[in-house]
């Protein structure tokens, strides 16, 4: 099968826009496997994110995974870090669009979205 889409980009990828075939290789590449009887795309994707938690913490080293939303474009991702979140910034273009005029001034870029940080919750 034939894919425009890196590894990494599945990692990270909303499992709402995957094709079946990639669904089942994000889920074979964290070693896990598709339960039996899972036939339906909604089920897959459930599998997936699960998938998606897996290869975080392999990649990381980490056993905290968290699900964050982009305050910016409201994609969902799993991350292990602020330093993922900061990554994803650099990439987003609704964060980009939202600080063009920062950037053009000189400003340093804040690493956090308004509302705060998920990975230093004091609550």
């Amino acid at each position: 099968m034939a894919s425009t889409s890196s590894d990494a980009d599945l990692v990270i990828a909303d499992v709402t826009s995957l094709s079946v075939g990639q669904l089942k290789k994000l889920i074979a590449d964290a070693g896990l496997t598709v339960p039996a009887g899972v036939l339906e795309k909604s089920e897959l994707q459930a599998c997936a994110r699960d998938a998606q938690v897996a290869l975080v913490a392999q990649r990381t080293g980490s056993g905290e995974v968290r699900w964050v939303t982009c305050q910016f474009c409201e994609k969902e991702f799993a991350a292990a870090s602020e330093e993922e979140c900061t990554a994803h910034m650099a990439t987003c273009s609704a964060f980009a669009e939202q600080h063009a005029d920062r950037a053009q001034d000189g400003e340093q870029q804040s690493d956090c979205a308004p509302g705060g940080n998920p990975f230093n919750d004091t609550s």
